[in-house]
C-alpha cells in the first residue's frame, strides 16, 4: 500500500542534478554577470544551507516513517 506522501514527493526527485548544472553554469556566470565572484559565493552559500538541511530532514522523516533504504532511493530517483 503506497502512502499518500509519495504522490506529492517524485517531482522533487530530479531537484538535486540542479544543484550540479548551477554550479557549472557559476564559472562562466562569474567571468560575464557584473556581479562576478559575488554570484558564485551567494549561489555556493544557498546550496551550502541547503545541503546541510537535507541530513537533519531526513533523519526526521525516517524516525517518523521507518521506511526501507530501498524505499528512499526509489524516491530519490523517481520525477
Amino acid at each position: 500500500r503506497r502512502s499518500p506522501c509519495l504522490l506529492r514527493l517524485p517531482p522533487a526527485g530530479s531537484g538535486w542534478t540542479l544543484v550540479d548544472a548551477t554550479m557549472i553554469e557559476v564559472a562562466r556566470m562569474g567571468q560575464v554577470q557584473p556581479e562576478g565572484l559575488a554570484l558564485a559565493t551567494a549561489l555556493g552559500t544557498a546550496g551550502t544551507i541547503g545541503s546541510t538541511a537535507v541530513v537533519p530532514l531526513f533523519y526526521a522523516f525516517q524516525r517518523q516513517l521507518r521506511w526501507p533504504l530501498g524505499r528512499w532511493v526509489w524516491l530519490a530517483l523517481a520525477g
